[in-house]
């Protein structure tokens, strides 16, 4: 969905893997529009510095999120925000970083659960790490792209 003013929805979407980035929760660009066009649902553009405070439209400054979270937030400080929308400072990850997390995750615990013992020492074992971490960030990802 492309907006005249802020682009392409989507790839400010994709910044926090469609997802509000003040509550967390899952946003549908389809439902883009004025504050309360689809009820609680409908998605607006929101200025992580506000324009009160000098921000513009440069997509650095710009994240998507529930029309009522936005205008809850005023012009809150964004990790501020957070915390008391979503309990995390932090903006949702996009898709891609959470794939590649899982990867790690399962990376790592592959490596380990497979490792061998030689003598008295333990030998990880990166065949299974990179395998496992690749296979499930490419699983992860191939889902994510489905939903």
């Amino acid at each position: 969905m492309i907006s005249n003013r802020y682009g392409c929805l989507h790839k400010i979407g994709r910044r926090t893997g469609h997802r509000c980035h003040l509550c967390g929760e899952r946003l549908h660009v389809e439902l883009y529009g004025r504050p309360g066009m689809f009820g609680e649902d409908t998605v607006t553009v929101d200025h992580l510095t506000p324009q009160a405070f000098g921000g513009d439209d440069e997509p650095e400054n710009l994240m998507l999120a529930h029309a009522g979270c936005n205008s809850s937030r005023g012009v809150l400080p964004v990790e501020e925000a957070r915390v008391l929308f979503g309990g995390d400072g932090d903006a949702p990850w996009s898709t891609g970083a959470r794939s590649v997390a899982l990867g790690v995750g399962a990376g790592v615990g592959a490596g380990l659960l497979f490792a061998e013992r030689e003598g008295d020492q333990i030998k990880f074992n990166t065949k299974a790490a990179l395998g496992w971490g690749f296979g499930v960030s490419l699983l992860s990802w191939a889902l994510s792209a489905e939903g």
